[in-house]
């Protein structure tokens, strides 16, 4: 399934064959042979399909954050993964100071499912807040029906396009009768034309989509403008000679990568570790990955090498953790793993995370976990990530369990819980690919992390 999810997320890149309204909108919205990049897209996927559909888009040469809401499912109702999805968003335009467009509108929370997500929810309104607070432009394009917490996004964006037959309301008609017992009709209550006429919540009154897509496209001409754009094709690499049977070759891979020779930092020394410079078009990078277990020199290699580092890193995660023993407790694992966790967070540079295998153990926060505060993750369907494998943690539990346990049941536990999908739809990276598209993948991130 998660192959599934990556095939799916992966022509989205290129939007070819759009399958829906909004598809078809961010098609006619985006440049001509442009790419959508689409981000933290799988926490919203659900019954088939997406939520909303979130990611960073080019139009007239300028590059913002797209959130559109899909009202084919549940009128863009706020789940829990929605609002981690938002929240994601809006933390990485806030970072890389890039303007924010919702499309379309949202029924508001799931009421099942309030314990999970209310509190969460406020979050979305302080960050729209601090954008305007550091002066970066937030549009909302309402052509539905916009309730509750899906009211107060175009209540906090800077500017509101809205339909004819939109409408905006803090209590929808339902809630109204239950709470005051009025009785009143959406139109009556909250219509756009009411709202740009009386409330002033409505900044443009526009017939239909059509009409609302050409007003976006000239508010989008006020954003700062990237220069930095690179081509827009799909930059595809082979994948056979770094990816096989399941085994990652780094060389291999940073060699199809590069588009200059790749050079490495003490290849004799500490190979567990991997440490490479490359080019990718214009920008240098560093490179740090491993290969098998995570040894106390190849520790110390690493937090040497990201010492003083001036370029942006790319992380590798392919690691089954680090090595354990009496020999390498001796040589002191813990203090050189944990030299390697400080030079991590002392790195002032971009650093972006490409989950490919396993991430298992420390070995995962060695390789700047989520928890470091990566730029970006990107991930291809192959990874998975858990504390430990499946075979190890059911020994352990085995072995302490006075009445003993499930080994299978454990194993297949954590082979669910460590699968690519299941980490993908929790948040821990913000874009599952299939693995040719590496590349394009890293240049137009860089072109707005930098």
């Amino acid at each position: 399934m998660s192959d599934q999810l990556a095939k799916k997320l992966s022509c989205l890149l290129a939007m070819r064959t759009p399958q829906n309204d909004v598809e078809r909108m961010i098609q006619s919205l985006m440049d001509p042979g442009s790419i959508f990049l689409p981000i933290a897209m799988s926490m919203g996927y659900d019954r088939g399909g997406f939520r909303v559909y979130s990611g960073l888009v080019d139009v007239s040469g300028r590059s913002f954050f797209l959130i559109a809401f899909n009202a084919d499912i549940q009128r863009g109702i706020f789940t829990p993964g929605v609002v981690s999805q938002i929240l994601r968003i809006l933390g990485m335009a806030i970072t890389a100071k890039l303007p924010v467009v919702f499309w379309g509108g949202s029924a508001g929370a799931d009421l099942y499912r309030q314990d999970e997500l209310f509190v969460a929810t406020g979050g979305i309104y302080a960050q729209l807040a601090k954008l305007r607070q550091l002066g970066v432009m937030t549009i909302a394009v309402i052509n539905g029906i916009a309730t509750a917490g899906g009211a107060y996004i175009p209540g906090m964006c800077q500017q509101v396009i809205a339909t004819l037959n939109a409408q905006m309301y803090l209590a929808g008609p339902l809630l109204v009768k239950s709470a005051i017992g009025e009785t009143v009709s959406g139109e009556v209550l909250g219509s756009a034309s009411m709202h740009f006429h009386e409330t002033g919540l409505v900044d443009q009154l526009v017939v239909d989509d059509q009409s609302a897509l050409a007003a976006l496209k000239q508010a989008v001409m006020t954003f700062p403008s990237n220069k930095d754009i690179s081509s827009h094709v799909l930059d595809s690499i082979q994948v056979d000679g770094f990816w096989e049977e399941g085994q990652f070759v780094p060389e291999v891979f940073l060699a199809e990568l590069a588009t200059k020779e790749v050079t490495y930092y003490k290849p004799n020394e500490g190979c567990d570790v991997v440490c490479a410079f490359f080019k990718l078009g214009h920008i240098e990078w560093a490179c740090l990955t491993s290969v098998g277990p995570i040894t106390a020199k190849g520790a110390s290699k690493a937090a040497d090498f990201l010492s003083g580092l001036s370029v942006p890193v790319l992380f590798i995660q392919n690691t089954v953790g680090f090595m354990v023993g009496r020999q390498q407790e001796a040589a002191g694992i813990i203090v050189q793993g944990s030299r390697l966790l400080q030079a991590i967070v002392d790195l002032k540079v971009k650093k972006v995370t490409l989950h490919v295998g396993p991430s298992y153990g420390a070995g995962y926060y060695a390789m700047c976990a989520r928890s470091f505060d990566p730029d970006f993750i990107f991930a291809w369907p192959s990874y998975h990530l858990a504390v430990m494998g499946g075979k190890n943690a059911a020994f352990v539990l085995n072995a302490i369990s006075k009445t003993g346990v499930d080994e299978s049941a454990i194993i297949a536990q954590y082979e669910r819980e460590s699968s690519a999908l299941h980490n993908s739809q929790k948040g821990r990276d913000d874009c599952l690919i299939q693995p040719e598209y590496t590349r394009i993948v890293l240049r137009r991130v860089m072109e707005i992390l930098k």
